[in-house]
């Protein structure tokens, strides 16, 4: 059954509400059906308030029957899942501090933030605060200039990955991807609240762009209003997993989060399939 797709004016007084110095509404769209919902598209650029108009060219390593064009379905990982990976096929892809944010303050200010009553003397309790964020993440490489190289990138992620997958279009990927995933999506797939949510305002989030690596991810994450932290989180690792170059797109309900398994396979639709090819 083909999707009634429409799209949704990006006004002034929308990208006041969702547009921000990090990132930028490319597509909004809702879906009609019996099950309607609402796709929001967003660039995210953490180190960097300029946008590129051109879309990015990106990579994606697997082994061949998972590759896109050659699937029945692609599958989606959560923050959660990365973080409790076991290495045991020599894939660098498992990072315990996966989309993970660790804060040192100190107790009266963490009290005050939370709208708690303070405490006698707390400014000098330190205490670190530990922000995990939920959602779904497909990764992605940038890339490179010469597609022939390729091999190097795919053997530094995993040495048993022997496909590499171009998507000339990021934006448009991720749309359809936002949308496939909506489409799909039941309450029994998402944790409470986010099963309600989805029910009462169903509204799917799309933020796709860049890793950035650095030693101290918290001092880069802290740069952003405090409201961005929960974006800005999963786009930022640690200089270890540099070699990836890392491109993402980071799913969730409400730009919040969502998932209740560790996975979800997503069927592959010939509109998602259309926008990925195999390169020699």
């Amino acid at each position: 059954m083909r999707l009634k797709i429409e799209d949704i004016p990006i006004t002034q007084e929308f990208r006041r509400a969702y547009d921000g110095a990090h990132c930028r509404t490319e597509h909004a769209v809702r879906i009609g059906g019996p099950s309607a919902f609402q796709v929001v598209v967003r660039r995210v650029n953490v180190l960097s308030p300029t946008f590129l108009s051109s879309t990015s060219e990106v990579v994606r390593f697997s082994e061949s029957q998972y590759a896109i064009p050659n699937s029945v379905n692609i599958r989606l990982r959560t923050a959660a899942y990365y973080r409790n990976w076991e290495e045991s096929d020599r894939c660098g892809i498992g990072d315990p501090e996966e989309a993970t944010f660790r804060r040192n303050t100190d107790l009266a200010t963490s009290r005050r933030e939370a709208g708690q009553t303070p405490i006698p003397d707390a400014h000098g309790i330190q205490t670190t605060l530990t922000h995990k964020s939920d959602c779904w993440i497909l990764c992605t490489s940038m890339a490179p200039t010469l597609l022939t190289d390729t091999n190097s990138m795919r053997a530094s992620v995993c040495q048993s990955y022997d496909a590499t997958t171009l998507i000339a279009d990021s934006s448009h990927f991720a749309k359809q991807l936002a949308i496939d995933l909506g489409n799909s999506l039941r309450p029994s797939d998402l944790e409470r609240p986010y099963d309600v949510w989805w029910q009462l305002c169903p509204q799917l989030f799309v933020d796709h762009g860049s890793v950035v690596y650095t030693e101290s991810p918290s001092e880069v994450i802290e740069k952003f209003p405090q409201g961005s932290w929960g974006l800005v989180t999963p786009f930022v690792k640690r200089t270890h997993f540099s070699d990836q170059e890392e491109y993402r797109f980071v799913l969730s309900i409400g730009g919040m989060g969502g998932p209740k398994e560790k996975s979800l396979d997503l069927i592959i639709t010939d509109e998602l399939r259309a926008l990925a090819h195999l390169v020699d």
